[in-house]
Parts: C-alpha cells; sequence; structure tokens
C-alpha cells in the first residue's frame, strides 16, 4: 500500500496506507479527491481523516459538487469510523511501545 501514497511524506504515507488496508484503497482515493475538494491536504492522514465521515449519503449535496455522477467513485462508505479507529489505535500503539523500548 505504500506505493499507491508517493507524494506523502514518510509519516503520512504510513497512516495513509495503514487506512487503505484497512478500507480498501478505493475509498482513501475518494477522501483524498474530496479532500483536494475542501482545500485540505490530500497527503496527510489528518486531510483524508477529516474527509472519510464526509463520504456518506448525508453528504449527497457535497458529493455533487465533487463527482459527475454525484456519487464517491468508490461508493459511499459507512465503515469509516471503523478505518480511522484502525489508524489511530496502529499510531498510538506504536508510539507507545517505541518510547517504552527507546528509553
Amino acid at each position: 500500500q505504500l506505493k499507491n501514497f508517493p507524494d506523502a511524506d514518510r509519516d503520512n504515507r504510513v497512516k495513509l496506507a495503514l487506512a487503505a488496508y484497512n478500507s480498501g484503497i478505493g475509498r482513501i482515493y475518494d477522501a483524498q479527491t474530496l479532500a483536494r475538494y475542501l482545500t485540505l491536504d490530500p497527503q496527510t492522514w489528518e486531510g483524508v481523516r477529516e474527509c472519510l465521515p464526509r463520504l456518506t449519503a448525508k453528504d449527497w449535496r457535497l458529493h455533487l459538487e465533487v463527482w459527475e455522477l454525484g456519487v464517491p467513485d468508490y461508493g459511499y462508505f459507512y465503515g469509516y469510523q471503523k478505518t480511522i479507529n484502525y489508524v489511530d489505535d496502529i499510531i498510538r500503539n506504536y508510539q507507545i511501545f517505541r518510547a517504552y523500548y527507546h528509553n
């Protein structure tokens, strides 16, 4: 998954790759498209993380502005909280592990 985000810095590339592993690459690409439209940085986890919840049908008006068919290219995404938790949990656990074993 890392190769799918060549323009992201190392830390964000890892987070985006984890998100893509969990949700599928298409969901992350849709969130990046939305981030670009909303002038957020699509190469950061923060930008993508903010856009994932907006890939549901409740944001259909926004989707009409972004996608020609009015629906994200990879469809609506309702599992966004699972993906956000997955990435955030792994990063938090890694930081704890690293802090413990580097002292």
